[in-house]
């Protein structure tokens, strides 16, 4: 069992335990039972620290959250046009990489995976972010926040954790309309601001991350070494039978040496090597045995992308211990940032119960009155169906 595993059991199990500890006041609601279930512990958990955070920043939250409304409306415009041309996109060439993916730690057509480990560490981070701004926006309009608290998404077994606030809905319904769009503005607003801010902190690792998230002929990323250590070479663990190093006749336990010459001595060379190809180059492996040639297919699993069927592990001097816990940690970080912007976005959708509908519902009707309500209705539906379209042809 891997490290990132025993991790991700070891949260889970932290989790559990401690709505264990609070069994007495756990809720149960039932979606589909016993398949589809939600554990939800109400709490008085982190409102101390929104009314603390919200009444010593009041004036420096309501102007942030101000931004945030402008973030909101201009995220709201960009992912719903995302979503049109991309459904548009399939609609003209079936093989377009849909605008839509659930994000699991499965691997299999259709989703967007995620490794366990970072899959569970950042849901929970993105939840607690968005929930607590939330909390402290609205305290800052001095609306009341009438309870907070941990869920537990079941899908047979408790697997996917969350957070949740619920402020007090009717204050909120009667608040003025720059206070209820800056509430429901707040959760993704502070989410894409996360994502921004470890952007900035990070930013000499994401180039490697963006070139290598443009082919699956990669390094496992979760064994590479860390993008400012010296390689020795490139380990091949793995040859995806059929792929084209399996045809080229290239085996396990071969030393990569170079790609089109280029020396495998750090991350960033190899991430310069990997990051232009594309479907139908003609690639050169220098290995310790010999030199291969291969031809670039496309992925089997992402389309339109480059495919070798390698998978490499890193040959070094370093600590492995020391280097497997400081890499999975900033690969956590960099997962956070992927999916705060992900889901923050999304969330911003024009759409249904998401905060981005309720921000469409609320403008809508205070500018068309009776209609508001209609317009936004066929908007979700719209939405919703374009959402739908996406989803299916994943796993078409």
């Amino acid at each position: 069992m891997d490290f990132q595993t025993i991790l991700a059991i070891a949260f889970i199990a932290l989790i559990l335990l401690f709505i264990l500890a609070n069994r007495k006041k756990v809720q149960f609601q039932f979606v589909l039972f016993p398949v589809i279930y939600f554990i939800l512990l109400r709490t008085k958990l982190g409102i101390a620290a929104m009314e603390k955070l919200a009444k010593k920043l009041r004036g420096f939250v309501i102007g942030l959250s101000t931004v945030g409304i402008a973030v909101g409306f201009a995220a709201m415009i960009y992912i719903s046009y995302e979503l049109i041309k991309g459904t548009v996109a399939l609609l003209v060439k079936p093989a377009a990489i849909p605008s839509v993916m659930p994000v699991l730690p499965v691997e299999a057509k259709g989703i967007f995976y995620v490794p366990l480990f970072y899959w569970l560490f950042s849901i929970f981070i993105i939840a607690v972010v968005h929930e607590f701004s939330h909390g402290v926006v609205a305290r800052a309009f001095k609306l009341p926040v009438n309870s907070s608290g941990i869920a537990v998404l079941g899908l047979v077994v408790p697997l996917i954790p969350a957070a949740f606030v619920e402020p007090d809905e009717k204050k909120l319904a009667k608040a003025p309309v720059r206070a209820q769009l800056s509430v429901f503005a707040a959760g993704s607003f502070a989410n894409i601001l996360l994502a921004v801010v470890l952007i900035f902190l990070l930013g000499l690792q994401v180039p490697f991350i963006g070139a290598a998230a443009k082919s699956t002929a990669v390094i496992d990323i979760e064994k590479v070494m860390d993008n400012w250590s010296q390689l020795n070479g490139l380990k091949i663990i793995e040859v995806k039978e059929g792929s084209p190093a399996d045809l080229a006749m290239v085996r396990t336990g071969l030393t990569l040496y170079s790609i089109n010459g280029v020396r495998m001595s750090n991350l960033s060379a190899y991430s310069d090597a990997v990051s232009n190809i594309s479907i139908g180059d003609n690639i050169t492996l220098g290995t310790n045995y010999k030199t291969y040639k291969i031809t670039v297919a496309e992925s089997p699993t992402k389309k339109g992308n480059g495919y070798m069927g390698l998978t490499f592990e890193p040959l070094t001097t370093h600590n492995r211990t020391l280097t497997n816990i400081v890499l999975t940690f900033s690969l956590l970080l960099i997962w956070i940032i992927v999916l705060n912007l992900g889901v923050g976005v999304f969330n911003l959708l024009p759409l249904g119960p998401l905060d981005g509908g309720r921000m469409a519902q609320l403008v809508l009707q205070k500018g068309f009155r009776k209609h508001g309500y209609h317009i936004w209705k066929w908007l979700s539906a719209f939405l919703f169906i374009l959402i739908i379209v996406n989803l299916l042809s994943g796993f078409i």
